[in-house]
């Protein structure tokens, strides 16, 4: 059975009531989108969530960025726990979870920046609990989708990030082209050194409309753990987060 909570240096995440718990790998994920946002976006800039789940990412770049956060949620049980988490953190006055299905978001203006790590991964074998289930396939939510979701509510110039399986890497990031997108930098991520990938984190960013061509990607190889201890990447990415690095 999971913990209940996961206690950060500067917050704490209630995850009882959510299908979907915290993960090294969003932990890896949302430090490293904290980062990035941290030397792109302002005070008054405004960052999405999707699939929000505990609130795990939004309360991550909460901690390094001044921006307001708006988390969406489809599970109401998650709804209500991220809302519970965000307001017991240091920065509820900037925090917000909406309950209800992307697609069906008409928001009063753009997104700065839209973070996401997609709680419908395709292709994998379903689990015998149906809140599992419904967070984690693409019954309800597709890839194709959610990039539409971004597409339709990113700023011309704005960031998106998403975690996705590593083996959608390919065809997530053709979709990704296809709508107008570039993949700025990318970041696989191997459990041990023994291990293949299993996540991909992508920072996309729009196509300039007089360049249609595929911009330089970096691309980056972080092994999560070596022997005991963190890889240095991710553990220089955790330190500002978890309690004992």
């Amino acid at each position: 059975m999971a913990n209940p909570f996961f206690r950060f240096k500067q917050f704490t995440v209630f995850q009882d009531q959510c299908a979907m718990k915290v993960s090294t790998d969003a932990c890896i994920f949302g430090a490293w989108m904290a980062g990035v946002l941290k030397e792109r976006v302002g005070d008054e800039s405004r960052v999405l969530d999707i699939g929000t789940g505990t609130g795990l990412l939004a309360l991550m770049v909460a901690q390094q960025c001044p921006a307001f956060i708006t988390g969406v949620e489809i599970q109401q049980s998650s709804t209500i726990q991220a809302a519970s988490n965000m307001a017991s953190s240091p920065w509820s006055g900037r925090l917000r979870v909406v309950p209800g299905d992307i697609n069906d978001f008409t928001f009063s203006s753009s997104f700065d920046a839209i973070i996401s790590n997609p709680p419908f991964f395709e292709d994998d074998l379903p689990s015998p609990e149906v809140g599992r289930n419904l967070a984690r396939h693409g019954e309800t939510l597709t890839f194709p989708q959610m990039l539409r979701a971004i597409f339709r509510d990113l700023t011309a110039n704005g960031i998106a990030g998403v975690l996705i399986p590593f083996h959608r890497l390919d065809s997530f990031l053709s979709d990704a082209l296809d709508l107008g997108f570039f993949c700025r930098e990318q970041v696989f991520l191997q459990q041990t050194p023994a291990h293949s990938p299993f996540r991909a984190m992508l920072w996309l960013e729009r196509q300039s409309l007089d360049v249609r061509h595929d911009p330089p990607t970096l691309t980056h190889q972080w092994i999560i753990k070596i022997g005991e201890d963190y890889g240095p990447e991710c553990k220089e990415l955790l330190k500002d987060y978890y309690l004992y690095l």
